[in-house]
C-alpha cells in the first residue's frame, strides 16, 4: 500500500491561548502536554512519501514554543521540503522572528482573528495589545525582506462572528503590503468537525462550509503525527482518539498496513464511524453521507493548492 501524506508533524502541543474556535483552546485536551525530540522529528522526515513536498510544522499546540523550532525547519530544508509554521503574532518577539528567518523558514501564516485588543482578548485569549501583535507582523515581513530569502507571509482570518466588523478592514492590509510575498487568507470555521462549536462562533457559519462537502477519506490517505510519536489519522484529533500506532515502535509504513488501521477502514467504508470516538460527533464523517468519499486526500488537494501560490509567489517576487 502506498505511503500516507503526513499532513501535520507536531513539535508541541504546549499553547497559552484559548481559542473558542478550537477544542484545545476550550480546555477539552486531556494528554500529556510536551515536546517532540529533534532525532524523532528527524526520523519522521525521512518517510515522507516521494512526492510530498511540503512539511506542516503544527497541529494542536503553538509550534515555536518548541525551543529548537529553528533545527527543525532547518532539517526540513537540508532534504529539500517546504516548510510551513503557523504562529500567533502575540508569541514572536524580534530574536524570534530572526531566528525563524535565518533557519529557512518557507510559509508562515500568522492567525490574527481580531484588529483590536478587545477582539483578541475575546476571540483567542490574547492579552498582548494589538498593536504589538500587528508590529510583530510587521517586522517579520521587513526582516524577511531584508534577509533576501524568499518567505511568503500568509496573514489569515478565521471567519467568527466576533469578527464580522474587522473584515473590511483586514482586506485592507493588501493596500500596504500589494506584493506577492504577502497573502491574505479570510478562512471558514469548520469548528475542527464540530457543526455545534461552528454554529455557536459563527451563527449560519454552517451554510458556509456545506456545499460541495465530501466524507472524511483519511484512513486511506493520511496522517498526522503528535509530540510523542503518536500516529493519528486526522488533523483535527486533538486528543489521540484515534491512535493506530507510534512511530517509535515501528516504521510509518508497517503502521499504515496493520490491524488497527484496517479496522477503522472498514468502518469508513461501511458508514460505521459512529463507532469511533471524535469521528461519531464529526459533520465529514461517512455516516453523515451516502456517497463514498474523494479518491484524493484532503492534504494532497491543499498542498496543490499552497504550492502553486507559493511558486507564483516567488516567480512575482
Amino acid at each position: 500500500m502506498m505511503q500516507p501524506y503526513i499532513y501535520e508533524i507536531e513539535p508541541t502541543n504546549h499553547c497559552p491561548y484559548t481559542c473558542i474556535m478550537c477544542p484545545r483552546g476550550l480546555g477539552r485536551m486531556r494528554r500529556a502536554v510536551g515536546f517532540m525530540e529533534v532525532d524523532a522529528f528527524g526520523d519522521v522526515i525521512k518517510q515522507f512519501p516521494a512526492n510530498q513536498k511540503l512539511v506542516r510544522l503544527h497541529h494542536f499546540g503553538e509550534a515555536v514554543l518548541h525551543p529548537e523550532i529553528d533545527t527543525m525547519i532547518e532539517m526540513v530544508a537540508d532534504v529539500g521540503l517546504i516548510s510551513v509554521l503557523s504562529v500567533n503574532p502575540a508569541t514572536l518577539s524580534p530574536a524570534l522572528i530572526r531566528k525563524l528567518i535565518q533557519s529557512g523558514i518557507h510559509i508562515i501564516c500568522f492567525s490574527l482573528d481580531a484588529l483590536s485588543d478587545e477582539g483578541l482578548q475575546d476571540i483567542r485569549g490574547i492579552r498582548r495589545a494589538f498593536d504589538a501583535c500587528w508590529s510583530m507582523i510587521e517586522e517579520f515581513i521587513d526582516v524577511s525582506r531584508d534577509s533576501g530569502r524568499f518567505v511568503l507571509k500568509i496573514i489569515q482570518m478565521v471567519r467568527l462572528k466576533q469578527n464580522e466588523m474587522h473584515r473590511k478592514a483586514f482586506a485592507e492590509i493588501k493596500n500596504k503590503y500589494a506584493e506577492s510575498d504577502v497573502y491574505l487568507y479570510l478562512t471558514e470555521n469548520y469548528g475542527f468537525g464540530d457543526i455545534n462549536l461552528v454554529e455557536k462562533t459563527t451563527p449560519g457559519g454552517s451554510a458556509y462550509i456545506s456545499s460541495g462537502l465530501r466524507p472524511c477519506n483519511s484512513p486511506f490517505t493520511e496522517v498526522s503525527i503528535l509530540w510523542n510519536g503518536d500516529v493519528v489519522l486526522c488533523c483535527y484529533d486533538y486528543d489521540g482518539f484515534n491512535i493506530i500506532g507510534n512511530i517509535h515502535d515501528k516504521p510509518l509504513s508497517e503502521i499504515w498496513g496493520d490491524s488497527k488501521i484496517k479496522e477503522i477502514r472498514g468502518l469508513f467504508e461501511t458508514g460505521q464511524t459512529r463507532k469511533l470516538p471524535l469521528c461519531a460527533n464529526c459533520f465529514l464523517s461517512p455516516h453523515h453521507f451516502s456517497e463514498k468519499g474523494a479518491t484524493i486526500g484532503k492534504g494532497w488537494q491543499e498542498e496543490s493548492e499552497i504550492i502553486d501560490i507559493f511558486e507564483k509567489a516567488m516567480v512575482k517576487s
